[in-house]
């Protein structure tokens, strides 16, 4: 199954069976497992011939049980395909399209109501959309609606942690979040989007879950637009953003009444987010807050400072602490000049940024 010769007679055999015959089940099994190889990968993809007749049997339309198995097995040869590199753009934006259509038609493929096919399919698209312009691809075949849809589709199915369904929606979504118009989907104001997905940044959750979720709640705070909403009643990031930083540590009642609700009183086992590239998300996405007068403000005002300070003590990774650092130096220094208030519009001269860039390699290491 293997031998790159072989592809060009598989391809001309599925072509020639009926879709529910037993030889098209056993070669779509034969290939998943096949696919799990580079080497059978390498070869698979000098002939473009097979790749288009698989890409072409995507069918959800029947919900049977055959059909089941043959889509399940033909998906998981795409998930294997799409995570390898010898393949051309071609290829790959012929693969990402037939997905989206499928996904944008998604009401009236009732196969697709497989969580683990829909999965699937997410891991696929996922794969495929790393690089910002197929992010964007992505987002204008799928319109948002359906990508609404499946956040609500997600939520639901996850709140459980001994449950897991569409693990991969996020990490999709991750790479979406480049793209500015998703982004204003997740930060619309009429609708309850983002506020879904934040409550999987607890530790209770994967760690692939919650990382996704942090990395795409990082993405959104560089739109400072958003950020009064964002801190704002409506979605309260700043607990789901401190939470996973805070510790077990005890505060005063005058430094208690600034924390948010979520972080008074927390118990004495409560432990930090064990991931140290998280812990670096988290406080990049403070810091991208306190670019903003509001965010700094804020920050101050429900005691951002107080677990920040608490968090350096107890953090022992030289990258995690420098990050920290960062994270705090807006909240304790003295308010910019009127003109400086937002800190990304400041222009720094290019050799200053070189020297910082250095300071902060340096500052990083061991």
């Amino acid at each position: 199954m293997a031998e790159a010769e072989s592809y060009a007679e598989l391809a001309q055999l599925l072509k020639s069976l009926p879709p529910k015959h037993p030889l098209v089940t056993i070669t779509l099994r034969s290939l998943s497992t096949a696919t799990c190889s580079t080497t059978a990968l390498t070869a698979l993809a000098e002939h473009p011939g097979l790749m288009n007749q698989l890409i072409g049997m995507l069918n959800f339309t029947e919900d049977s049980a055959n059909t089941v198995l043959n889509q399940d097995c033909l998906l998981q040869v795409l998930v294997n395909v799409s995570s390898a590199d010898s393949w051309s753009d071609e290829v790959f934006a012929k693969l990402r399209e037939a997905i989206c259509l499928e996904l944008a038609a998604f009401d009236q493929r009732p196969l697709l109501g497989n969580s683990a096919l829909l999965d699937k399919m997410f891991a696929i698209l996922s794969n495929l959309s790393r690089r910002q312009l197929d992010a964007l691809e992505v987002f204008n075949r799928i319109n948002a609606e359906k990508l609404r849809l499946f956040v609500t589709k997600f939520d639901a199915a996850n709140r459980d942690p001994a449950k897991s369904e569409f693990q991969f929606l996020p990490s999709l979504f991750v790479n979406l979040s480049a793209v500015s118009e998703f982004r204003k989907v997740l930060m619309d104001d009429s609708r309850l989007v983002i506020q879904r997905l934040l409550p999987f940044m607890d530790t209770k959750f994967p760690l692939a879950v919650r990382g996704a979720v942090m990395r795409l709640v990082r993405n959104c705070t560089f739109d400072s637009e958003f950020h009064q909403w964002l801190l704002g009643p409506k979605v309260s990031l700043l607990s789901y953003l401190l939470l996973p930083l805070a510790g077990p540590e005890e505060f005063d009642e005058e430094d208690t009444d600034k924390l948010p609700v979520d972080l008074q009183f927390l118990p004495a086992e409560k432990t930090r987010e064990p991931d140290a590239d998280l812990r670096v998300v988290l406080l990049e996405s403070l810091l991208q807050l306190c670019c903003t007068e509001f965010g700094r403000h804020f920050l101050r005002d429900h005691g951002g400072y107080l677990i920040l300070r608490e968090f350096h003590k107890w953090e022992t990774n030289p990258a995690v602490r420098y990050a920290c650092e960062n994270a705090v130096d807006p909240l304790i220094s003295d308010e910019p000049l009127d003109h400086m208030k937002d800190l990304k519009r400041v222009d720094v001269p290019d050799h200053l940024v070189q020297e910082f860039n250095q300071i902060n390699k340096t500052l990083q290491e061991p």
